[in-house]
């Protein structure tokens, strides 16, 4: 290894353990001298990047971000930030062409291009356009499975946000084909049912999630409520002492709501 490659990972290295320190004043220093030895190394622009996001300093990484971009035209991580960053400062459009450009060049990346298509789907999701959340997420299942279970839950949050019951529960469904141990599927499955009026089958479906696992707070918590709206406070109570020993302050939402008192 060269002497000029052996200043350039110093300074790196040093810009990594001063930003992961919080100190980025100094990771921003050590990852300029870095750079002004090798100005091709998109690392460490997006690095840069990240720690002038820190600072609030957006004009500055959305530099930082584009030059990581022009380096490595495949730098997946770097569309998004760069593209919250759009979104940040209400720059939507922005926020929402970056991503597209991003799974342009992916090219044969199937990972990055569904990580992206997920990523986009959120940024739709953000500006209240479900269907095309919706689109995206599909379209990064379809490209890889390497995320598809965030992609069908925003699938399903999207359903409920659209007042599509029917079609949330089916992408519960379809997921716990897929995953049958996911706990957080279960849950997302009851709080459709409950939502729908289907009581004793959302019940069903949370102590499923529980029997996956049995520590999972959000399921106890959700199932005691199940309970309430069938007037089953006995069994709600006995969700209460579970979540206890799991989660407080869920424990004392669920103790509010058995006795209608305010939080």
């Amino acid at each position: 290894m060269s002497n000029a490659a052996d200043k350039y990972f110093d300074y790196f290295d040093t810009g990594l353990a001063h930003g992961k320190a919080g100190r980025y004043e100094e990771a921003i220093e050590a990852f300029n001298q870095a750079i002004s030895i090798e100005p091709d190394e998109a690392r460490a622009h997006y690095n840069l990047g990240i720690c002038y996001k820190k600072l609030q300093l957006n004009e500055e990484a959305i530099r930082a971000y584009k030059e990581a971009i022009r380096i490595d035209p495949q730098y997946g991580d770097a569309y998004v930030n760069l593209s919250l960053i759009y979104s940040d400062i209400e720059h939507k459009v922005e926020a929402i062409n970056i991503l597209r450009q991003g799974i342009e060049a992916a090219n044969e990346d199937l990972s990055t291009k569904s990580w992206l298509y997920l990523v986009l789907g959120g940024m739709y999701g953000s500006q209240g356009c479900w269907q095309e959340t919706i689109k995206a997420c599909k379209k990064s299942i379809k490209t890889s499975a390497d995320f598809r279970e965030g992609a069908y839950f925003k699938i399903a949050f999207a359903h409920r946000a659209l007042g599509q019951q029917r079609e949330e529960i089916e992408t519960y469904k379809e997921f716990i084909r897929i995953k049958p141990d996911s706990a957080a599927a279960y849950d997302g499955l009851g709080f459709a049912y409950k939502d729908s009026g289907r009581y004793q089958e959302a019940i069903e479906a949370y102590k499923q999630a529980i029997k996956i696992d049995p520590g999972y707070a959000p399921a106890h918590m959700n199932l005691g409520i199940a309970y309430l709206s069938i007037g089953d406070k006995s069994s709600a109570l006995e969700e209460y002492k579970i979540l206890k020993t799991l989660d407080a302050e869920k424990a004392n939402t669920l103790f509010n709501l058995i006795y209608k008192r305010n939080p």
